[in-house]
């Protein structure tokens, strides 16, 4: 008599954290640019501090004592949430699949968890406007200033960083390669003019130079992707000769279309800015917890196979200095 053989957990477990970790290889490729993507956490809520702008050399009276001034810190926490998914599997699924596809569901679970950075990334960038929005933590982070990721003032009401129309640079759209250019051009100019406390520039200008990165709606693609490579006529008339800005300027753009992105907004990320702006805080790292036959009641009395896995991780946000939105 032929014996159906129970569902291998070992197994099981060893293909889901393969297939979580060669998620995670590709979501960090993709984010690690423009992103911290781990930071550790040792506290229920974490407590994170910046200094503001340093002292600034300044005219020294003749007789009088020398111009002195401290550092101000600005601290602000962020706490780590609970995430969690329960994969439920019955005895007579597993002995019925004839597709044998029960493993392959699983694995999907695995990448979502893989995932929960990016999809928390997109949900922050797009103002919690992404279609999984009711599956990531409770409240949007705000940046240290009091504002959001993307604001034209900060907290108190000032124009952020010192311009008019803060990290926000207004689009041209995306209907064409031109305008592309122009609004990528347009908000680097703007990134370069961010002054800090003290006013002074916060950019050096060749390092926002040298390369960016851009985030953006993958149906635009096409457009993004003539903008970046094409020669094309920016003259309305006469015989001016096909010119790119973008090329002849040596700029590398590193593109990062995503259809989380469901609108024609894009984001344009200093790279070379030493503090990236969305950072993800791990307190526990995704940890499985099985239940079979062999060690749970419920397991035995329902029939079922139950793997578990749960993690307290967390977006937070600091100053986004090194980043625009364009919209």
């Amino acid at each position: 008599m032929r014996v159906n053989s129970i569902l291998n957990f070992p197994k099981l477990k060893t293909d889901f954290w393969a297939n979580y970790q060669a998620t995670e290889l590709q979501v960090d490729s993709r984010l690690g640019s423009i992103m911290n993507l781990s930071v550790p956490s040792s506290m229920a809520s974490e407590m994170f501090g910046y200094a503001q702008a340093a002292p600034v050399a300044r005219y020294w009276n003749e007789g009088g004592a020398i111009p002195t001034a401290g550092f101000l810190t600005n601290l602000f926490p962020q706490r780590s949430y609970k995430f969690g998914i329960g994969v439920e599997i019955s005895q007579v699924s597993i002995e019925d699949d004839q597709t044998k596809m029960i493993m392959s569901r699983v694995l999907e679970s695995a990448a979502s968890f893989a995932m929960l950075k990016e999809r928390h990334f997109y949900w922050l960038q797009t103002g919690g406007a992404t279609i999984d929005a009711i599956q990531m933590q409770p409240n949007l982070p705000l940046a240290p200033d009091g504002a959001a990721f993307f604001s034209t003032t900060d907290g108190a009401g000032n124009a952020r960083f010192g311009i008019t129309g803060g990290n926000i640079q207004p689009t041209s759209g995306v209907g064409t390669p031109q305008a592309i250019i122009n609004d990528l051009f347009g908000g680097m100019a703007r990134m370069v003019g961010f002054l800090n406390q003290q006013n002074q520039p916060v950019w050096n200008p060749g390092d926002i130079q040298r390369e960016v990165a851009i985030t953006f709606n993958s149906l635009n693609w096409l457009n993004f992707q003539s903008a970046m490579s094409q020669m094309f006529v920016v003259a309305s008339s006469g015989n001016a000769a096909p010119s790119n800005v973008k090329i002849d300027a040596g700029l590398k753009v590193v593109p990062i279309p995503s259809p989380r992105i469901t609108t024609n907004n894009w984001a344009i990320y200093g790279t070379q800015f030493p503090t990236k702006a969305p950072f993800w805080l791990t307190r526990i790292a995704p940890q499985e917890i099985v239940g079979e036959p062999g060690n749970s009641d419920v397991a035995r009395e329902f029939d079922v196979f139950k793997l578990y896995v749960r993690s307290r991780e967390a977006i937070g946000l600091n100053l986004p200095l090194g980043v625009v939105s364009v919209q």
